[in-house]
């Protein structure tokens, strides 16, 4: 039989959780409406409406306080640091593949990897409220491709040597003088590969893949993925760990994985045998989107801390 599809009133929704924060009340929710609501609030919480996504999350906790949704999204709320003016100015533009985000006076410079998903665990007007507080630059990267920036970043140039280029020569631009990469889920990868090219300081790697070949992988869920994958760049190196085996000065590394999560796990361990790699697992924990875990804990500032911490 078939059913008439409800209509999609996202619109409605939002245009009502901006009315409510303008005049300081609860939004009208309704426990049919339930899943409406909670989209909506996704929306303007992707979209770095981080106030009206504040108000409207702790009336809906308020009304409907097992709802797991606004429990975690609370906690969320609850550790999220302040808009003090000591984040650098960011307005996310979701069709970019790169964002510049200079901090005058730096002499740190952060690559960020965005995953398959086009974030960093959280969308990047969240988490810019803790990555915006760094004494450091920031280049947010999106594979809007999907190649795992293993063909460039097109709007930097042709191909990845060429971006290679483009990318020294923006960091020098922004007076860097050390260099770090951040990569999530899939953005790991690249993380380590272009970490290596530009002879990164450190690395830090948010649960995601070291190692494309397609022996490594021949058990994963995702098996097929990876042969095609591991096909389409045959001519590069796709074992992480080999990338830095010989590296005559290596940067630091830290991996990070939930600890019961499997495919995370194995390939956060893979890295395990070179000295200048630190694993970080997160305990009792099966996910795969570590950063929502570690800001729970109080543990997400601290890896920010050792990614641009000067060693001595």
């Amino acid at each position: 039989m078939n059913q008439t599809k409800r209509p999609d009133n996202t619109d409605q929704f939002v245009h009502e959780l901006r009315a409510a924060f303008a005049t300081n009340r609860s939004p009208a929710f309704e426990r049919t409406e339930l899943a409406a609501w909670a989209k909506a609030i996704n929306n303007v919480y992707a979209s770095g409406q981080l106030d009206i996504a504040e108000h409207a999350m702790r009336h809906l906790t308020r009304a409907f306080p097992r709802l797991p949704f606004a429990r975690k999204m609370s906690e969320l709320f609850d550790r999220i640091p302040p808009a003090d003016g000591s984040q650098t100015a960011f307005a996310d533009d979701p069709s970019q593949e790169v964002q510049i985000v200079p901090r005058p006076g730096a002499e740190h410079v952060l690559l960020l990897f965005c995953g398959g998903a086009q974030k960093l665990g959280l969308p990047l007007p969240v988490v810019h409220r803790w990555l915006g507080r760094l004494p450091a630059s920031l280049i947010y990267l999106r594979d809007l491709g999907r190649t795992r920036f293993l063909q460039g970043v097109p709007s930097l140039a042709s191909d990845l040597e060429s971006t290679f280029e483009a990318l020294r020569r923006l960091i020098a631009s922004l007076g860097g003088r050390r260099l770090a990469c951040y990569g999530n889920s899939g953005g790991v990868f690249p993380a380590l590969y272009y970490g290596r090219e530009l002879k990164a300081d450190a690395i830090l790697c948010m649960a995601g893949r070291t190692n494309h070949t397609a022996t490594f992988n021949a058990f994963s869920p995702r098996k097929d993925t990876t042969v095609d994958f591991a096909s389409q760049f045959q001519h590069l190196e796709l074992d992480g760990r080999r990338l830095f085996e010989s590296h005559p000065h290596p940067p630091r590394i830290c991996s990070v994985y939930g600890q019961d999560n499997w495919e995370d796990r194995r390939h956060a361990e893979h890295m395990a045998p070179l000295p200048c790699v630190t694993l970080r697992p997160v305990e009792n924990f099966a996910e795969h989107n570590a950063v929502f875990e570690l800001i729970r804990r109080n543990e997400y500032q601290p890896l920010l801390d050792w990614l641009i911490a000067d060693p001595g």
